[in-house]
C-alpha cells in the first residue's frame, strides 16, 4: 500500500495529532478535575486519554505503512482547540471535540479512504468515529450531571463506591466523606449507566 500523494495521508497526518493533542488536553482535564476534588472524573479522564493514545497508534501504523521506506516526515496543518476552565467547562469543550471527530471528520475521512482505495484505513476511521461517539456521551453527560448538580444524587436508592478504599453504601447520594478511609465525594463513583 502507496498513501504517496494522497488526500487520506494527509488525513491520516491530522487524525494522528488530532489524538495526541486530545490525550494531552484530557491529561490537563484530568489534573484540572483533580485540583477541582472531582478524582473520579480526573480517572475517567486518564482512560479517555489512554483511548487516544491507542487511536493516535492506529493512525500512525497506517502512515508508517503507507510511505516509502526514504520518507520520514508529514507536513500538515489542521486547526486544534486550546481551552482549559474548570472541570465543567472542560467537559463541554471534551464533549464538543469528540462530537466533532464523530459526526463530522472521521466520516468524512474514512469516506475520502474508501474513494481512494484503502478500506482497511476507511474502516479505522469508522470504528474509531463511534468509539469517539461514546467519549462525547461521556463528556456530555458528566457536564450535565456537573451542571445540574446530580453526579452525586439518585432518584432511588443506588450503590455508590469509593473509589479509593472500596466502601460501598447503597442510598440517594452518595456520602460526602468516606466513612471508612475519609476520602471527600469527589472519591464516590457515580452511578451513571455507563460508567462500571
Amino acid at each position: 500500500m502507496n498513501l504517496t500523494g494522497t488526500e487520506t495521508l494527509i488525513n491520516l497526518g491530522r487524525a494522528f495529532a488530532g489524538e495526541s493533542q486530545a490525550k494531552n488536553r484530557y491529561l490537563f482535564y484530568a489534573e484540572k478535575a483533580k485540583q477541582d476534588g472531582y478524582a473520579y472524573i480526573e480517572k475517567i479522564c486518564r482512560y479517555i486519554a489512554q483511548n487516544e493514545t491507542a487511536h493516535a497508534k492506529v493512525f500512525f501504523d497506517h502512515i508508517v505503512n503507507g510511505m516509502p521506506n526514504d520518507v520520514n516526515n508529514l507536513n500538515i496543518d489542521a486547526g486544534y482547540p486550546f481551552e482549559l476552565k474548570d472541570t465543567i467547562n472542560n467537559m463541554l469543550y471534551a464533549k464538543a471535540g469528540e462530537t466533532s471527530e464523530y459526526e463530522t471528520i472521521y466520516p468524512n475521512f474514512g469516506k475520502i479512504a474508501a474513494d481512494e482505495g484503502f478500506p482497511a484505513i476507511a474502516a479505522s476511521f469508522n470504528m474509531i468515529a463511534a468509539i469517539e461517539g461514546e467519549h462525547a456521551k461521556i463528556f456530555g453527560t458528566l457536564h450535565d450531571k456537573l451542571a445540574n448538580g446530580s453526579l452525586y444524587k439518585g432518584d432511588a436508592p443506588v450503590v455508590w463506591k469509593c473509589d479509593y478504599c472500596g466502601y460501598e453504601t447503597t442510598s440517594k447520594d452518595a456520602f460526602m466523606v468516606c466513612p471508612v478511609c475519609k476520602k471527600p465525594q469527589g472519591f464516590v463513583i457515580p452511578q451513571i449507566e455507563f460508567l462500571h
